[in-house]
């Protein structure tokens, strides 16, 4: 059985596993993103970005707001599940304010 067939994953694993999917594209994708495709060969060769460029201050792989409106949006929806709030609206408002304020440049 190959990976993609099991059938032991929980809505939790793989809810899980998209989000954190997400944000390592993102973050192999930060370095291009808004590049055109010459620009990205020319830079990085025919294969284009095949590994992450990090960050110089941190060391580590930059995401962008893609990532963090992605999951300020989970978090707004599990905060909602777990007050069993009948409209997440509100609480998606309030993180996406709280992000607003926090990260927005």
């Amino acid at each position: 059985m190959s990976f993609f067939q099991q059938t032991d994953l929980t809505y939790a694993d793989r809810v899980k596993g998209s989000l954190i999917g997400g944000a390592v594209g993102d973050a192999l994708g930060y370095a291009v993103e808004f590049s055109p495709l010459s620009a990205i060969r020319e830079k990085y060769g025919p294969e284009g970005i095949t590994q992450y460029e990090l960050d110089p201050e941190s060391g580590k792989a930059l995401i962008s707001d893609d990532t963090q409106m992605t999951l300020f949006t989970a978090n707004g929806l599990l905060c909602s599940y777990q007050r069993c709030v009948n409209t997440p609206l509100s609480l998606l408002w309030c993180r996406g304010k709280v992000w607003e304020e926090k990260y927005k440049r």
